[in-house]
This record gives structure tokens, C-alpha cells and sequence, in this order.
């Protein structure tokens, strides 16, 4: 059976998958919760686009602020403390504070930018 702690990390582990697929160029993770965030996700500037083997294209985009990322599973959401720190810490830092969450195991994720409440 598996303990809260290997539930937790496992989907964190999905969550860094799953920002890695939509294009992320690094993640950092905190193990253990040991911080306010438990993923730090870097985009690209820059995305190049390959249009055939001998041309290519690079595409530039609007900065694209880090994401500080809290990965909850289940329909318990974040304690209001842990909600504002995040958002202080991404409001000092230029950030996107960011909730991943995730109602059923191995059901659709989904991100919400805790400023905006908005599904991004």
C-alpha cells in the first residue's frame, strides 16, 4: 500500500511529465515539501520549428514567467497560509503562482494560476 508521501511524489513526478511535454526547459523539484513550491518550471524564449531536414525557423515569445508549482491531489485543495505564500513569493519574483491539482488518481490534471483562479 502505498503512504501519502509516495501518492504525493508520484504525481508530482506526472505533473513535471506533463510541463515537460508542453514544453518546459527545466524543473526543479522540492523534495519532501520542504518548500513554498514543489516545482520551479522555466519556459523556453525561444521555440524552434522544423519544417523540413534542411530548414528551420525559430519562433520568438513573449517572456514567459517561471511557474512556482503546488501539486495537490484529491479534493482538499491548499491551506490558505500555504495559498498566500505562494503568491507572495511569485508576486517578489516575477513568477506565476500555480496549483496543480488532480481530483481522481490518474484522472485529468489540472493547472490554475492562484492569482487569477484561471485554468491555464
Amino acid at each position: 500500500m502505498a503512504t501519502n508521501y509516495q501518492r504525493g511524489r508520484a504525481f508530482e513526478y506526472r505533473v513535471r511529465n506533463e510541463m515537460t511535454r508542453m514544453g518546459a526547459v527545466y524543473i526543479m523539484r522540492a523534495a519532501q515539501s520542504k518548500g513554498a513550491a514543489d516545482l520551479i518550471v522555466l519556459w523556453p524564449r525561444r521555440e524552434r520549428i522544423w519544417t523540413s531536414l534542411e530548414k528551420s525557423y525559430v519562433v520568438e515569445h513573449p517572456r514567459r514567467a517561471p511557474w512556482l508549482v503546488q501539486c495537490k491531489l484529491g479534493k482538499g485543495g491548499m491551506p490558505p497560509a500555504e495559498r498566500e505564500l505562494l503568491i507572495d513569493i511569485a508576486d517578489q519574483t516575477g513568477s506565476l503562482p500555480i496549483l496543480a491539482r488532480q481530483f481522481v488518481p490518474r484522472g485529468p490534471m489540472e493547472f490554475i494560476n492562484l492569482q487569477t483562479e484561471e485554468v491555464v
